[in-house]
């Protein structure tokens, strides 16, 4: 499906360029303004909730969100945060979600509002990447804008990567990167994609390093951490310590495999309780607890969907092993998706 710029967009984007020139001017009053744009132009029942809070929580002068806005602002590049903020929020959360609202209507599947991508070197049967672009414009036609993409194994698959990315300039891709020692050129990619949001592993070796490349180039970074059954909760605060130390202030908790799907759920609620009372100028989300969450408010159900590395489909029902040959999307939904078998 070939991404035009809408003139709601067009408006959006004209407003959000104009709202950060003025933030330096007077950031709280700036920010409040871009708050009030969002919600008028980003209606869309998830949007609407998020933006609602955030209202509420920007009346208050002294909130850490403030600096986490202002850290945003002066080590980020504007850029990044127009066409990655308004990928995700307006394509994804409102024209997506409204797509896929309709679709859903009269299918017999459900459509998860991201898909993942695990991609790991080692293995012998990886996703090629003209079938993941192909998968990405097949998600398109169904709504989905958003594309977690998570790494194992060699940074070699960015320069794979590089080119999907710029061929979705209306998507919103989050790239989780390995712990290995980042390149000033791969650096330079990342920065010039200002449609992916890249994740730092910690704890890690070369965080300190690579945050440093990034942050230089203005590149929109975060951290993830992994979490199980038995060290949710500490995994929250370690995880928060470490990014903290590399000038993260968006962190990702990724449950590992098998993790039970009832302490992913615990640790989202947690995680959604420190975002409202929060103490910290940070932002944490949970990677499968919030992709359930927020498809339950963007059509009431309940979903989230993961090519691994190992060459099956995780979701929120199990594993399934994927059908040799080409991929076709909407197959793969009635397979594990389909709203019989909920």
């Amino acid at each position: 499906m070939k991404e035009d710029k809408s003139i709601t967009r067009a408006i959006i984007e004209a407003t959000v360029e104009r709202g950060l020139r003025e933030v330096d001017e007077d950031p709280q009053r700036s920010i409040r303004k871009l708050t009030d744009m969002a919600k008028q132009f980003s209606n869309g029942r998830f949007i609407g909730e998020v933006y609602s809070i955030f209202q509420d929580l920007l009346r208050n002068e002294e909130s850490p969100y403030y600096i986490l806005i202002d850290h945003l602002l002066h080590h980020t590049s504007r850029k990044a945060l127009k066409d990655f903020g308004i990928n995700l929020g307006y394509n994804s959360f409102t024209r997506g979600a409204k797509q896929i609202r309709k679709i859903e209507e009269t299918s017999d599947y459900q459509i998860p509002w991201a898909i993942s991508f695990i991609l790991d070197s080692k293995k012998s049967d990886q996703i090629p990447a003209e079938e993941i672009n192909s998968l990405i414009n097949q998600g398109l036609e169904l709504g989905i804008f958003t594309y977690n993409v998570g790494i194992i194994n060699g940074l070699s698959f960015i320069d794979t990567l590089i080119p999907i990315f710029k061929a979705h300039p209306g998507c919103a891709f989050m790239l989780c990167l390995p712990d290995e020692e980042l390149d000033p050129d791969r650096a330079d990619s990342l920065a010039e994609c200002t449609n992916v949001l890249s994740f730092l592993k910690v704890p890690g070796d070369y965080n300190d390093s690579n945050a440093v490349l990034l942050r230089g180039r203005k590149a929109w970074y975060g951290t993830y951490g992994y979490y199980n059954e038995s060290n949710a909760s500490s995994a929250m605060t370690s995880t928060a310590k470490d990014s903290f130390s590399v000038g993260s202030l968006f962190i990702l908790l990724i449950a590992e495999n098998g993790t039970p799907l009832s302490t992913i759920e615990e640790t989202q609620k947690a995680i959604k309780e420190s975002r409202m009372e929060p103490v910290s100028p940070t932002l944490m989300f949970d990677m499968y607890g919030d992709a359930l969450q927020i498809k339950s408010i963007l059509s009431k159900g309940r979903c989230f969907f993961s090519f691994t590395q190992d060459g099956t489909i995780h979701t929120d029902r199990g594993y399934t092993t994927v059908p040799e040959g080409p991929k076709n999307l909407k197959e793969l939904l009635r397979l594990v998706l389909n709203k019989e078998s909920n």
